[in-house]
């Protein structure tokens, strides 16, 4: 297991979701990674309908951050912690490369 974080997204608790006909709290990883899941998919539906190669996953989220230009595929996280590390300017152990920008992903694919 790698247990390193490639991005962040919502994970606090008491996020209320709808599961098997009831409202009930979740967070965490249950909560960040449909989230994210979410943002990925429309991102590549998005890419399919202009016949570019979809993002797939976790190699192509550190090309889009590596990415030179006005685009910013994240939104960096500097303040907090995880109980083991705490964040900071770029990369880091709590966060990865911070809270996706879904629309700023796209464009950096379709090359604008």
């Amino acid at each position: 297991m790698r247990q390193v974080p490639d991005l962040a997204a919502a994970a606090f608790p008491n996020i209320s979701i709808y599961y098997k006909g009831a409202w009930v709290n979740s967070g965490g990883t249950s909560a960040a990674a449909p989230i994210v899941a979410a943002g990925t998919l429309l991102v590549d539906q998005a890419l399919q309908r202009q016949g570019k190669t979809m993002v797939g996953g976790v190699p192509e989220f550190y090309t889009v951050a590596n990415h030179p230009g006005s685009r910013h595929p994240y939104t960096d996280i500097t303040t907090g912690d995880n109980l083991f590390y705490n964040a900071t300017p770029g990369w880091d152990y709590t966060t990865g490369w911070g809270t996706p920008n879904f629309n700023d992903i796209l464009q950096i694919e379709l090359g604008q």
